[in-house]
Formats: C-alpha cells, structure tokens, sequence
C-alpha cells in the first residue's frame, strides 16, 4: 500500500562521488530485489509492483545502457565522418577561423527531437518544483539538466558490473 500524502525527504550528496555512490547503491539494491523476487514479475495477483514497476524498471537500466552505447557509438562515427569529410574538401582550419557558417550545422530530425525533449522535461522538473511549492530555479535545476544523463550510465554501469560480479556494494 501507499501513502500518497506522505513526505519523504532525500539527503543528496553534496558531491559527485557521492552522487555515484549513492545511485550505484540504490541500483544495485533495486537488481538485487528484483533477483531475490523474479517471481513477482508479470504476475497480476502482485498489482502494479509485479505487472509494472518491477518489469519496466529492470527493462530500463539496460536499456538506458544499451541506448548510452548506441549514442556513442553513432557520435564516434558521425565525427570520424566529419572529419573524413572536412579533410576531403581540405578545411583543416575550422576550429581555427574567426567565422562560422552554418551551412555545416545539420538540423536533423534527430536534432530537433532532442531539443523538443529536453525542453519538455525542463518544463516538467519547473512544473514538479511548482507543485511541490519549492524555488523554481535553483542551481540544481541546471546541475541535474546538464549533468545527470551524462552521469546515469556511469552508475547503472557501475551497478551492473557488481551485480553481474556478485559483489556487494558497500552501504555506508
């Protein structure tokens, strides 16, 4: 059961190290659990925790994996294209030049996308921030925007590189 009118507060780490820690702890908990209680999973007689939120959680930290992984593998060889391009056509001094054209900037479809998502979920943590009547800007806003997709898959790595070892993490 839940307590929707509950008020849970979370000491954040006031570092990035901690930071790692402290989410590699909570996945390598949540991996745990869900090996502990594979049972539960897709069974209806569990509610949401067995038909949902287990399954689709454990689906999302490797596939947030799989995804971190594509993206770099796909950014890898969309620079090396550029360059091999750039060198083609000569243009060795680019990042050397006082000018900048746009014709060599690309407004994919991709693009665009992940400037529409980002902008929807800023507006989504403003919205949260709001509803839980908290400052609406603050630096960690701007920290958790630029910083955590980026850090994400160090831990869930990290959590998975223990769970996979069978090796505890420490708690503390």
């Amino acid at each position: 059961m839940n307590a929707h009118t509950a008020y849970v507060y979370t000491n954040t780490p006031k570092t990035f190290k901690g930071l790692y820690r402290q989410r590699r702890r909570w996945t390598y908990g949540f991996l745990a659990n869900a090996r502990d209680y594979r049972e539960l999973f897709f069974k209806p007689r569990y509610g949401h925790a067995g038909v949902l939120t287990m399954p689709f959680r454990f689906f999302t930290v490797f596939s947030a994996l799989i995804l971190v992984s594509i993206i770099i593998t796909n950014a890898i060889h969309s620079v090396l294209i550029k360059l091999s391009q750039w060198s083609a056509i000569n243009y060795h001094n680019l990042f050397l030049s006082k000018s900048f054209d746009f014709f060599y900037v690309n407004p994919s479809t991709v693009v665009i996308l992940e400037i529409l998502t980002l902008m929807f979920a800023f507006i989504l943590i403003v919205g949260g921030k709001n509803l839980a009547k908290k400052q609406l800007f603050s630096k960690d806003i701007i920290y958790f925007c630029l910083f955590y997709g980026l850090l994400a898959p160090f831990w869930l790595g990290g959590a998975v590189w223990n769970f996979m070892r069978a090796k505890n993490v420490a708690w503390r």
